[in-house]
């Protein structure tokens, strides 16, 4: 196994050495296409693999970050030699700064935006997305690769330092892809723990005096819309935060509609809790006053659930 191993590792050396970045886009494609199989093969509310999924991420790994990455860590080495000696401490963290706060969002918002392109999506989806899952995407991917990378630039060559990235890359492919394939991912996990949370221990983003929830209400043709944010807590309810947002704009219940993720907001909702509702603090919601007609944007259909955006509709 080990022989195997060490001459798997010569052959890439020789395909790296004569053949750089074509190397670099072939792996790299290989191992985000296979990290997307193994994200669906663990959500078990996928019921059939989705080979165009797959693709699209292997062609993101493939033609972005592969021949991207190959550059950035050569131009990441040479940026860092101008401040710092090689393999010093000040050299290892010059670079992983340099990473974090460059590479890391760029790839995450990039990843996103390839991805909603490839399935169809509007420019709603991308932004709604965004607003939703880009800070929790980022602030779990800081919790791991800077440890990873801070021994990466240490402990290898820069020319094998994508490798190393591409060796865990498919955990990192499967997290990404869950996460683009999970509206609010984070709020998904923080639903299926919230029966086994303890009760004396806040849950995560729960501030004292509730969670911070933004609400923007257009009136009519107004431009801009005002918002303001309301304070509630995860064993309030929809109905609470309602009473909030008409207090605090001023309204009647009549005149104040409410929607959450392109779904109009109504008696039926009002008894669901916002951990019920994966709304967490830094959630905005999207708000009409009817004391004037208002201007539908997205257009809005009416169904029997309540009147929802067409730009959910046309991804149900």
């Amino acid at each position: 196994m080990r022989a195997l191993v060490l001459s798997g590792f010569r052959a890439y050396s020789q395909c790296l050495h004569r053949y750089p970045v074509r190397t670099q886009i072939i792996s790299t494609g290989v191992l985000w296409g296979a990290g997307d199989a193994l994200a669906q093969r663990l959500d078990r509310k996928t019921k059939e693999y989705d080979l165009h999924r797959t693709a699209i991420t292997a062609a993101y790994g493939a033609f972005l970050v592969g021949p991207i990455g190959h550059a950035w860590y050569h131009k990441l080495d040479r940026i860092a030699l101008r401040y710092c000696k090689a393999g010093t401490l000040g050299f290892v963290a010059l670079k992983v700064l340099l990473d974090t706060a460059i590479f890391s969002p760029a790839h995450i918002l990039g990843y996103f935006g390839v991805m909603n392109l490839g399935e169809g999506g509007s420019w709603q989806d991308l932004d709604r997305k965004v607003r939703t899952d880009f800070v929790p995407t980022l602030a779990a991917e800081l919790a791991v690769w800077p440890a990873i990378q801070a021994a990466n630039f240490k402990l290898v060559k820069v020319q094998y330092q994508l490798l190393v990235v591409n060796l865990l890359t498919i955990l990192d492919s499967a997290f990404m892809s869950w996460c683009r394939a999970t509206d609010d991912w984070s709020g998904v996990l923080l639903a299926a723990a919230k029966d086994r949370w303890p009760v004396d221990v806040p849950k995560p983003g729960a501030a004292k005096d509730g969670n911070q929830i933004f609400i923007t209400v257009r009136r009519g043709k107004q431009y801009p819309p005002k918002t303001i944010d309301v304070r509630v807590k995860y064993e309030q309810t929809l109905g609470d935060l309602r009473k909030a947002a008409v207090a605090a704009f001023g309204l009647t219940p009549e005149t104040l509609q409410l929607f959450w993720r392109g779904r109009e907001l109504t008696a039926d909702t009002d008894g669901q809790t916002l951990l019920d509702a994966n709304m967490h603090t830094g959630f905005s919601l999207m708000g009409y006053d009817l004391s004037e007609a208002p201007d539908y944007w997205p257009p809005v259909q009416q169904t029997p659930e309540g009147l929802v955006f067409e730009t959910v509709l046309a991804r149900s």
